[in-house]
Parts: C-alpha cells; structure tokens; sequence
C-alpha cells in the first residue's frame, strides 16, 4: 500500500472525527436549549392557560 492512500484514508477519517464531534456539540446544544428555554416557556403556557393540559404536551422533567 502507498503512502499517499494511507493519507488519504487517514484524512477522510480525520474528517469523520471533526464532524461527529461537531454533530455532538450541537446536539448537547439542542437539548441544552430545550431544557433551558423550551422547556420552561411550555410550563409557563401551561400555568397561564394558553396551552394544552400537562399530558397532551408529554413534557419530561
């Protein structure tokens, strides 16, 4: 095997690391999110009335 296709291969999956780090990130961003502002803006709704009761929303702790 060359040289040249051992790098290759080792920048593709250099690039598969970066990305699936990149792709956990913003899913730990996502659900930060829902748990700090989405969360809490439903549970607001819910206690004045403006949404649906508690079980029709499923939300979880």
């Amino acid at each position: 095997m060359s040289f040249s296709r051992l790098q290759t291969f080792a920048g593709y999956f250099n690039k598969v690391g970066d990305r699936l780090g990149a792709a956990v990130a913003d899913y730990n961003s996502a659900v930060g999110s829902l748990k700090r502002s989405v969360i809490p803006a439903a549970r607001r709704m819910e206690s004045s009335r403006l949404a649906p009761a508690r079980s029709t929303l499923a939300l979880s702790s």
